[in-house]
């Protein structure tokens, strides 16, 4: 049996990491949580923030994971409000145990 190397082994990690972080987030969006943005005078956008819905803020939610959300059409803004949960993404998401 051949053993894995550092390299493969992290990255593994990494994937099964970015998998659970992406649930947690899709949960807090699914019980009412947003993601807002702010832009630069560009119209680019320049940071966003992931508030719940008691007004925390999620930590460590940076740009490129909300790209992502963005790409796999997970989340979507209606007339410019901020973004939200689309329609077939709580489908997708585990349930747990707070959300029952």
């Amino acid at each position: 049996m051949k053993p894995d190397l550092p390299g493969e082994a992290g990255q593994k990690n990494l994937e099964g990491r970015a998998a659970l972080w992406e649930q947690r987030i899709l949960h807090l969006l699914a019980q009412g949580g947003r993601i807002k943005i702010e832009k630069n005078e560009g119209r680019k956008i320049a940071s966003v923030q992931c508030p719940t819905r008691d007004g925390w803020r999620y930590p460590g939610f940076d740009l490129e994971f909300f790209r992502k959300l963005r790409r796999k059409k997970a989340v979507s803004s209606t007339n410019r409000g901020p973004y939200r949960i689309t329609r077939r993404r709580p489908e997708l998401v585990r349930a747990e145990l707070d959300n029952r």
